[in-house]
């Protein structure tokens, strides 16, 4: 049986973003639960960027936000363009380069990827919330 290399990239990129969302689910609700003063919820988008690049990116973090929003934190919501900029940051810094074990390069990166979701979620909180929203940093 003959396969269409076009259906099974669409699978493949398919499989990627379910698997993302999934990992940014389970990731966010541990650090709702828990109230823990860390982001979980952005490891999935970011690997979805990596492997898929910045459209794809930019799905897994919409959609993410959009589960996380209807299903248990409604804060999720908002924070949906964070999570945009953090897949599209990634899918353009990071998509085909094999980063090496010990690499000088990696801080840089890791820097240039979660800026500007740092910056937009900070403005976010400040601006539609008065700087409290329901994770754990905001009893720091």
């Amino acid at each position: 049986m003959k396969q269409n290399k076009h259906t099974l990239f669409n699978v493949r990129v398919l499989t990627l973003m379910a698997l993302s969302i999934a990992i940014n689910f389970l990731g966010g609700t541990i650090a709702l639960w828990l109230r823990l003063p860390i982001y979980l919820d952005s490891i999935g988008t970011i690997f979805a960027g990596a492997l898929g690049g910045p459209i794809i990116g930019l799905l897994t973090g919409l959609s993410s936000g959009v589960l996380s929003g209807v299903t248990t934190d409604i804060f999720s919501l908002y924070y949906a363009p964070v999570q945009i900029v953090t897949g599209v940051m990634a899918g353009l810094l990071l998509q085909g380069k094999i980063i090496k074990r010990g690499s000088w390069k990696l801080p840089g990166l890791a820097l240039l990827v979660s800026l500007p979701g740092t910056v937009a979620a900070s403005f976010i909180t400040v601006r539609l919330f008065g700087g409290i929203t329901s994770s754990g940093s905001s009893m720091i």
